[in-house]
């Protein structure tokens, strides 16, 4: 994976990872004792973004796969339809 890519996954990644954690803590009463927990981070991002799909958004949560092709390098992205993303 180029240099590029890797800074768009990872900054694209971490902005989603980070808001999800900032709003799991909010909902929860003791939020500020919370520990990262990415199954967590990860189960709630895939609900938030199921939703707003089913409401007609289109959403970006890069991802890359064992060819190491970041979602919008590859036609078969669902998420992008942009060529030149950026973050």
């Amino acid at each position: 994976m180029d240099n590029a890519a890797e800074k768009f996954l990872t900054n694209k990644n971490d902005v989603i990872d980070g808001t999800v954690f900032e709003a799991i803590r909010s909902l929860i009463q003791d939020g500020d004792n919370v520990e990262w927990n990415m199954q967590i981070i990860g189960e709630v991002t895939d609900t938030i973004e199921s939703m707003l799909i089913e409401r007609g958004f289109e959403t970006c949560h890069p991802w890359y796969d064992e060819d190491e092709n970041i979602c919008y390098k590859v036609d078969r992205c669902v998420y992008c339809k942009v060529v030149n993303c950026d973050v």
